[in-house]
């Protein structure tokens, strides 16, 4: 009995530091932004009254906090998904790794088109009946997709296959790759420190792995010789 206790005190402790990271995380996400939106009042402010912004600047400016704005929104409908599909259990329904592909290819093409970069997605096991969460895969495939596309040169490569029990999402890019140590990638979200995972891959990979283990699953990292690449894990659900 005191074992357990002591496991579920150190279950708990874990829960709590977890839950500090994150918070800690998403204030660092949004301080950013809102130090450049202050940034461009302050200018404004400054330099308007007295006529020392041309109307060129002064709409730069503009066009600049509005992309800030735009980050903003993003970032908080991204939390607002995180959050809903946190509290909700999973909801599983027959599908095929090609619909989901299918759903993953408008998001991605769409993504890309923004980013000016190239896209394309293989499907394995077409017609082959699966039973998964579609709408907690697509928005993991949204936040490695979209942290594919700020770090490739010119294209991002998705492939959706079964293995074994498992769905397999791996969407690699063509860029430099992690900032880490092979050691490091395998080593990746499975530590029991979260802070490590948050510096070296961000809030949008962090969230990405907490859907994956909700569905019985985990997030695997690695650097490739031509860029990096990332596998989503989804474990089937049976009966």
């Amino acid at each position: 009995m005191k074992e357990e206790l002591a496991q579920n005190n150190q279950k708990m402790w874990r829960m709590v530091e977890d839950e500090q990271v994150l918070r800690s995380a998403i204030a660092h996400d949004l301080r950013t932004p809102l130090t450049v939106l202050k940034g461009y009042q302050e200018m404004m402010m400054e330099f308007i009254p007295e006529e020392k912004l041309d109307r060129e600047a002064l709409l730069d400016m503009l066009k600049e906090s509005m992309g800030q704005v735009e980050r903003l929104e993003r970032f908080l409908d991204r939390m607002r998904a995180f959050s809903a599909l946190e509290r909700e259990p999973i909801s599983c329904m027959d599908t095929t790794a090609a619909e989901i592909a299918e759903q993953i290819e408008k998001t991605g093409e769409m993504l890309a088109a923004a980013s000016g970069k190239q896209f394309e997605i293989f499907a394995g096991g077409e017609g082959e009946k699966l039973t998964l969460d579609r709408d907690l895969i697509l928005e993991v495939a949204e936040n490695l997709i979209t942290n594919a596309l700020r770090y490739a040169a010119s294209k991002v490569s998705v492939v959706v296959c079964r293995e074994a029990d498992r769905l397999v999402l791996e969407v690699k890019d063509d860029g430099t790759g992690f900032t880490i140590s092979e050691e490091e990638a395998k080593q990746a979200f499975t530590s029991a420190n979260p802070r490590d995972d948050l510096k070296h891959f961000g809030l949008g990979m962090y969230i990405s792995e907490a859907f994956c283990k909700k569905h019985g699953g985990h997030l695997e990292v690695e650097n490739q010789r031509d860029g990096a690449c990332v596998r989503a894990y989804f474990r089937f659900v049976h009966g």
